[in-house]
């Protein structure tokens, strides 16, 4: 149980470090015209690793770990 609040954690610190350069990539590939230059965007974009998204975060119980029927 201790693991997955730590795996957790461990994401959540990921998710922030990257958030800003994650939504400055996105600002750029819509404010671009230019396709060469979206495209030079979107694969920095792809280079992040797939763990600093924010939907990869999951609610966890902060006692037990568990998924579901979280208590905060």
């Amino acid at each position: 149980m201790k693991t997955r609040i730590e795996r957790d954690n461990k994401n959540r610190a990921l998710v922030y470090r990257l958030e800003k350069k994650r939504k400055q990539y996105k600002v750029n590939i819509i404010e671009n015209e230019k396709i060469s230059e979206r495209l030079y965007w979107i694969n920095c974009l792809n280079a992040l690793n797939t763990s600093s998204s924010r939907t990869r975060i999951t609610n966890r119980c902060s006692y037990t770990g568990r998924a579901k029927g979280k208590l905060r």
